[in-house]
């Protein structure tokens, strides 16, 4: 995906996104943002998707430095989801996720 995405979506952002996984090995997050491919920024999709899932705070490692990306899952009252990897760009740190 075009990183320009996420830079236009990181400026709409009121506060940076929280990393809590130096404490907390899960948290409540909200999701702020859902960006597929080819479309960018998207309100919603219907299942089954690969989208990127970005939170407002998140226990996930991304991926940088070499260290590996911490995996798990991502569950919702709303959609059942499956978390497969956390990756950062410059510009951002989203959830790869398959929603069913």
């Amino acid at each position: 995906m075009d990183l320009s995405v996420y830079d236009d979506f990181k400026k709409t952002l009121a506060k940076p996104i929280d990393f809590l996984g130096y404490t907390d090995m899960s948290a409540r997050a909200k999701v702020i943002g859902i960006m597929q491919e080819g479309k960018g920024s998207v309100p919603a999709v219907t299942g089954p998707a690969n989208v990127e899932v970005i939170l407002d705070r998140t226990p996930f490692y991304a991926e940088a430095g070499g260290q590996l990306a911490d995996q798990g899952e991502i569950l919702s009252d709303d959609a059942p989801c499956s978390k497969s990897t956390t990756c950062r760009s410059p510009s951002r740190t989203s959830s790869f996720t398959s929603a069913a």
